[in-house]
């Protein structure tokens, strides 16, 4: 396939992935032969890591006019080759959820670069119904710029093949979220959010068909999401100054899975106690309306003092934590981390012509801060989490980066970024406590 545009954006090694750095990240095109090369320097930021831990894969994102775009990691001792679905085109008639009023403002989710809507029929075109890569599930959304979104049940593409699939859906009105935090987080609330999740589909299916919204929390602890696909699983996690939603326990996904087949568990954390990561709520959305109370917890602080070798507070220290927060068939992300699918869809549809669509969500830098000219720095809203004993110690993670010194290596026995970590426990309810020694470069 000649012409294809490439973009380099990542690559994997024996303990995760990281990103190329912004100069391999450069697009690149195929040649006649469909061929594309890749000169990686020596100084390339992740060579030390990849020297240590060894590499597996690099992953590039595949745009041509003539196939569906394609991302995936390609193996670097495999045959290197790249294989471009064929496309199909997805014609879909929706029906109003009232009425007969053809209905408008209809987007596909997820979304694509090549997609239209007119007299209530959106086609999209340059769909992949084959590839595990992409996924499986469809819906139609209705967002008007005002009032709430209605949605269609879920459809899985791969039950269908192409070149032309025709579908008739129908529009249901969505679920109305009135939630509020449990009394024991004290009034009035302060800076709170409620995040929402919805996975649908199941990852043993492949890809699964996910809905993120944020909102905020009111000083008396309330909260409202307009619409939500009915029938779903939405997860819940909020935050506020000082306090997190609790962790849901194992024994409560597990009764929740059976009562609403909803069978799923994180994989590296069967029992669900890690001390640095928040699990959702889950809830059931059954119309018209649900009234979640979530119950919260009060979260911790650390202050940590940055010196040098002569005990000199060092200012200008970038400190960071990373309490995760937990989606069941999602991952995990920083907590705190939001998403907005409703903006991304009116965003999609402002793109500049046939050009590929990229969203971003908003940075997340909360756990993150940089030390005063006394060399300190506090860090708040660190998640405590449920556990089978209430009392134990927690334990966190936390980086320590400066343009003029680094860490000794005798402090964690590596020099690497992903080794360059300082550990602290903390009791509950106490101010966790640490000086960090650091060294000229």
């Amino acid at each position: 396939v000649a012409g294809a545009i490439v973009k380099p954006w990542q690559v994997a090694y024996g303990r995760g992935s990281m990103g190329l750095g912004r100069a391999l990240e450069a697009t690149l095109t195929t040649d006649a032969e469909g061929k594309f090369e890749m000169a990686i320097p020596k100084d390339a930021p992740f060579i030390p890591t990849i020297e240590s831990y060894g590499i597996r894969s690099l992953a590039f994102h595949i745009d041509h006019p003539n196939h569906p775009t394609w991302s995936d990691y390609v193996l670097v001792e495999g045959d290197r080759k790249i294989h471009l679905p064929d496309s199909a085109t997805i014609v879909v008639r929706v029906q109003p959820a009232d009425g007969k009023e053809v209905p408008r403002d209809l987007y596909p989710v997820p979304t694509t670069s090549d997609w239209s809507e007119q007299d209530g029929v959106v086609t999209i075109r340059r769909v992949d119904l084959q590839s595990k890569s992409n996924s499986q599930w469809l819906r139609i959304v209705q967002a008007p710029e005002e009032g709430p979104q209605s949605f269609t049940e879920l459809t899985n593409l791969r039950q269908h093949t192409g070149p032309t699939v025709t579908l008739d859906v129908k529009l249901l009105p969505g679920v109305r979220v009135v939630g509020r935090l449990a009394d024991n987080a004290t009034r009035p609330v302060k800076n709170g959010r409620a995040l929402a999740t919805i996975n649908s589909g199941g990852r043993a299916n492949g890809r699964v068909w996910t809905w993120r919204a944020a909102t905020d929390i009111d000083e008396d602890g309330n909260f409202v999401f307009e619409s939500l696909p009915a029938g779903d699983t939405v997860q819940l996690i909020a935050i506020s100054d000082g306090w997190v939603s609790a962790s849901s326990t194992s024994r409560e996904v597990a009764e929740y899975g059976n009562a609403n087949s909803f069978a799923t568990e994180p994989l590296d954390d069967r029992q669900m106690k890690a001390s640095n990561r928040v699990y959702p709520r889950l809830y059931r959305l059954t119309p018209p309306e649900i009234e979640p109370v979530l119950p919260m917890e009060a979260t911790l602080s650390c202050m940590v003092s940055v010196v040098d070798d002569n005990g000199l507070p060092i200012p200008d220290a970038k400190v960071g934590f990373w309490p995760n927060q937990y989606s069941f068939d999602g991952g995990s992300q920083i907590l705190g981390q939001e998403g907005n699918s409703l903006q991304s869809l009116r965003a999609s549809r402002k793109r500049d012509g046939d050009s590929s669509f990229k969203f971003s969500w908003p940075e997340n830098t909360r756990y993150q801060k940089t030390t005063d000219a006394g060399g300190i720095v506090v860090i708040n809203g660190l998640p405590f989490a449920l556990s089978s004993a209430a009392t134990l110690t927690r334990q966190y993670r936390f980086h320590v980066t400066h343009d003029k010194y680094q860490l000794p290596a005798e402090a964690n026995g590596k020099v690497l970024p992903i080794d360059n970590y300082v550990t602290i426990k903390i009791e509950p309810g106490q101010l966790g406590q640490i000086t960090v020694k650091m060294v000229p470069k």
